[in-house]
């Protein structure tokens, strides 16, 4: 697989591995994240999508009976983990894609209450629910907590941000990497400064991940 922004990169290039030819793909899976050669997520989420899809219809097959409570469980421990794994690499998305994984949360949320007809929000109310997105800006957030701390292995392009004196900029604000390219903007490192630097000063200066997390879950939900 070739990796370009371009219709059609490279049309003559023959990969090979020990002069033996490989196969050219358009996408690949690399631990669990479907990849694709235009580095677009469509791929990603209509398989995540589905196969959440598969089994909320096996819970609503199997537990229609069942308590309330006992299906949002099975909703949280068996689907929600589809649908964001590896989200700090794939988020944030676009809105279409977005779309489509909050629709799929709704229809957790249908299966779970057995309602049809209530609307997003009351669908979200009824179950206590965040939506996927805010939950995965907490995941973005963590990570680069993490980060920021020296807590894991991902590297730290970040410097500390350029005014710094700013109102509502955080003593801990950092200057997100520059990108040409709209594509690249919605990518983790562009992205996760645009929330880190407008966390409350008693966030960012959290003394735990643990404190961390519970206290943006507060700040954003």
């Amino acid at each position: 697989m070739i990796i370009s922004t371009k219709k059609d990169p490279f049309p003559d290039v023959t990969l090979t591995l020990n002069n033996q030819m490989i196969e050219r793909v358009s996408s690949a899976k690399f631990l669990g994240i479907h990849l694709t050669d235009n580095l677009s997520w469509n791929i990603h989420v209509d398989l995540i999508c589905k196969k959440a899809r598969k089994i909320l219809g096996f819970i609503h097959r199997s537990f229609h009976s069942a308590p309330i409570n006992t299906r949002r469980t099975l909703y949280i421990a068996l689907v929600r983990p589809i649908l964001e794994y590896g989200c700090t690499t794939w988020h944030p998305l676009n809105k279409t894609l977005t779309n489509r994984v909050e629709s799929t949360q709704r229809f957790a949320c249908r299966v779970i209450l057995q309602q049809w007809k209530l609307s997003h929000d009351e669908l979200l109310q009824e179950t206590d629910l965040p939506t996927l997105s805010k939950r995965r800006d907490v995941a973005t957030l963590c990570h680069l907590y993490k980060i920021f701390h020296s807590l894991c292995s991902s590297p730290n392009p970040f410097r500390p941000h350029l005014r710094p004196t700013l109102r509502h900029l955080n003593s801990c604000a950092v200057d997100p990497p520059f990108c040409r390219l709209t594509l690249s903007r919605r990518s983790f490192y562009p992205y996760a400064p645009s929330l880190w630097n407008y966390l409350p000063e008693a966030i960012v200066k959290s003394t735990s991940l643990q404190a961390f997390k519970l206290a943006v879950q507060s700040h954003l939900f």
